[in-house]
């Protein structure tokens, strides 16, 4: 488990880790702004993320983004580091 400096659990540290992973192997193609589709690291899927809005249509983005404000799967923060977004995402 990563911690913070605050001594505390940042669960955003993985999807920054997935998000670097997907550019490294180039699975992140950006479309007509503000458009983006994300090749997954393991199967066939693909996922479609509007990284302006940020909104992607991948499993842990549905899941989550209800309950937490804010919250970017990695295939979005891939989506805005490529398109030269800084993302800010909460925990």
């Amino acid at each position: 488990m990563k911690k913070d400096n605050t001594g505390t659990y940042n669960s955003a540290v993985p999807r920054y880790i997935k998000a670097f992973e997907l550019l490294d192997n180039k699975c992140v193609v950006l479309l007509h702004h503000p458009t983006a589709v994300v090749h997954s690291l393991n199967s066939d899927k693909k996922y479609y993320v509007d990284y302006v809005k940020g909104v992607c249509n991948c499993e842990d983005y549905i899941y989550r983004h209800e309950s937490k404000e804010g919250f970017r799967c990695g295939h979005i923060l891939g989506a805005q580091i490529k398109a030269g977004i800084t993302p800010v995402i909460k925990q």
